[in-house]
């Protein structure tokens, strides 16, 4: 889940999560380059809403409608997002679709991916490796 970025981003990669460390790394990336880690380091690599802060429900103003006094959550409430959306996909496997399959980010910026080798598969539990 939103793995972290804060002082990991230029430690090496032995010392940081990436596809290495288990059979299937699956990474839902929430909060990429201010609480999470900003690149693909997994088997797949999800980036819901871009992948970036604020996620929906994530803003000030929604935050302290919930807990006027909520500033620790409003400042991890988008690198918390992941966890939730994990949970999510537990009882819902289809909650979540992704449905556009690239090769890294800078493909999916660049709207270079191969559309033919596109398919959709549940973020979350369901993920098809």
């Amino acid at each position: 889940m939103d793995p972290a970025g804060p002082l990991f981003t230029k430690w090496p990669k032995s010392l940081k999560l990436d596809a290495s460390d288990a059979e299937f790394v699956d990474i839902i990336h929430t909060d990429a380059g201010i609480s999470g880690y900003p690149n693909q380091i997994g088997h797949v690599d999800f980036w819901p809403n871009r992948g970036i802060a604020p996620q929906p429900g994530c803003n000030l103003k929604e935050v302290k409608k919930r807990n006027p006094d909520a500033l620790l959550e409003y400042a991890f409430c988008s690198h918390w997002r992941s966890y939730q959306f994990f949970a999510e996909s537990v009882i819902n496997p289809h909650a979540f679709l992704g449905a556009i399959n690239c090769d890294n980010w800078d493909d999916y910026e660049k709207e270079i991916c191969n559309e033919q080798n596109n398919f959709t598969s549940p973020m979350g539990l369901y993920v098809d490796p």
